[in-house]
Parts: structure tokens; sequence; C-alpha cells
């Protein structure tokens, strides 16, 4: 668990520098096809999930309780579930 936190650290301290997000997608998302699908880890840490609201009405949002920012390695299963329900 240590290794974990120590590696959000360091992703933390790039994609922030100086405690700002360097890189901002969200204005893109209503540029994207209309079917669009955000996992979320309920406990991320690096980009709470809190950051789904307000995101424009074609995206569908699935927040997981229990999981963090690695949501696709923490619940491997069930985002697997959600991406075949959402594409298939």
């Amino acid at each position: 668990m240590r290794r974990y936190s120590v590696a959000l650290r360091k992703i933390a301290a790039s994609a922030f520098e100086g405690g700002v997000q360097s890189r901002i997608y969200r204005e893109r998302l209503d540029t994207l096809a209309p079917r669009t699908l955000v996992i979320w880890g309920a406990q991320d840490q690096i980009i709470p999930a809190a950051h789904a609201q307000g995101l424009p009405a074609q995206v569908r949002v699935h927040v997981i309780d229990g999981k963090g920012h690695m949501v696709q390695m923490e619940a491997a299963s069930e985002v697997n579930r959600l991406l075949n329900e959402f594409f298939g």
C-alpha cells in the first residue's frame, strides 16, 4: 500500500504542478461522439469523483464505491461489465 501511496503522490505532482491541474479535458467532452462513459472511483485521491458533477448530458457517469484512481485495476470485473453493457 505504501508504494501505491508514493505512486499517487508522484502522479499528482506531475499532473498538478504547483497544485493546479495542467490539463483540462472536461471542456472537450461535449465535442466527443454522443456516447461517452466515464467510470470513476469514489475514493479517487487524484481527481475527486465530485469532478463528475455537471458533465454534459451525453456523458454517462458511473462512480464505483470503495475504489480509487486506478478503478480499472481495483474493480476490473465491474469495469469490464460496465464497458460490455455500454458498448454491447
